[in-house]
């Protein structure tokens, strides 16, 4: 069992190596090997290379690979890149990989929120689709980390009324109705 798992491991590594190659067959070859034998060790590497690449090819198959997880080890290595500055590019396709892959993230919507308020328009928007399809309601501790951190945003920004600040007062309402039913 133990060499069997070694030489996963070993596939794996290999495959995130060639995520550097110069040549877009070669990375995209490796992230289509990476769905069906990548593991969460490579998250983060396809994190970083979505968020520096300016080639389609490579984002296509790595934004189709993040919205089709279902690992449920992945949801701490994808959260772990959220709020991340060298992945900021990238961010709002990890939000959008939270609500596609139905995996539970519950535990951390206070990094969510966190990553709502760093980010635009539509990280919030991203914000409210993953509050609309949450398998499990989240509970008291959960809906009070996100309270505090948007109204803490909205604090600070009262005087400036923009789409994203109106979006996150939504978010704030849609908070408040989930903790009323708590």
């Amino acid at each position: 069992m133990e060499k069997k798992e070694t030489a996963k491991q070993k596939k794996v590594q290999d495959l995130i190596s060639n995520l550097s190659a110069n040549d877009t067959k070669t990375v995209v070859k490796a992230i289509k090997a990476l769905k069906t034998n990548g593991d969460e060790t490579s998250i983060e590497p396809l994190i970083s290379l979505l968020s520096k690449t300016d080639s389609e090819p490579i984002k296509k198959e790595i934004v189709d690979l993040l919205n089709t997880i279902k690992s449920t080890a992945v949801p701490p290595a994808l959260i772990a890149c959220l709020n991340n500055p060298d992945y900021v590019n990238a961010r709002q396709a990890m939000m959008v990989s939270i609500w596609s892959t139905a995996l539970n993230y519950n535990q951390y919507f206070g990094e969510i929120a966190q990553a709502t308020v760093n980010g635009d328009l539509m990280e919030a928007i991203e914000c409210i689709t993953i509050l609309e399809n949450l398998e499990e309601g989240l509970n008291e501790d959960e809906l009070m980390d996100g309270i505090l951190i948007f109204k803490s945003y909205l604090v600070d920004k009262k005087a400036e009324s923009s789409p994203k600040n109106d979006i996150i007062m939504e978010i704030v309402q849609m908070l408040q109705q989930m903790n009323d039913t708590v």
